[in-house]
């Protein structure tokens, strides 16, 4: 299926996704490029939690190994405005979150991330890096983390343990 442009508008809002690219019913796989504007969550009438008034997607491949890309700004209540970039892929049983990245727009807080979701095992292993993190980002902060690194460790139990490396 060619899809030349699909424009999905959501009722309770003014949000909409448009798609180009191809689907392959048999295979299930597709190659799809998209971009939205006026996105938010919850998708109710009621004031969003947030919002990402514009980004784009890449999706590459089928359920079970696929590539995907998302680049947009969030903001809401407890954030402040961020570019946020996330690249994943997932080969077999693998989850792979190659990167994301969120960076503050007015201020210098930042965060990156790297890690595996192993779906049999069902563990997760990742590590990265923040600098200027406050939480909330907005008013006035409960936490505040100047910078640091973190390899935390989650398996079955789901427990984790975070070595803090700074």
């Amino acid at each position: 299926i060619k899809v030349a442009e699909s424009l999905l508008k959501l009722k309770q809002s003014d949000g909409q996704l448009a798609l180009v690219g191809d689907i392959q019913l048999d295979t299930l796989s597709a190659n799809l490029d998209g971009k939205w504007l006026r996105l938010a969550w919850p998708l109710t009438d009621s004031e969003p939690e947030f919002s990402a008034p514009s980004g784009e997607l890449h999706f590459s491949g089928t359920p079970e190994a696929f590539d995907l890309s998302l680049s947009t700004q969030l903001d809401g209540h407890l954030l402040e405005p961020l570019d946020a970039k996330l690249t994943l892929g997932r080969q077999d049983q693998t989850i792979a979150l190659n990167a994301i990245t969120l960076k503050a727009l007015e201020s210098d807080t930042q965060l990156s991330a790297t890690g595996n979701l192993d779906l049999d095992s069902q563990t997760v292993s990742m590590e990265g890096s923040w600098a200027h993190l406050n939480w909330p980002m907005t008013g006035q902060a409960q936490y505040d983390w100047e910078a640091s690194a973190y390899q935390p460790v989650a398996g079955p139990s789901k427990s984790s343990a975070i070595r803090n490396s700074a």
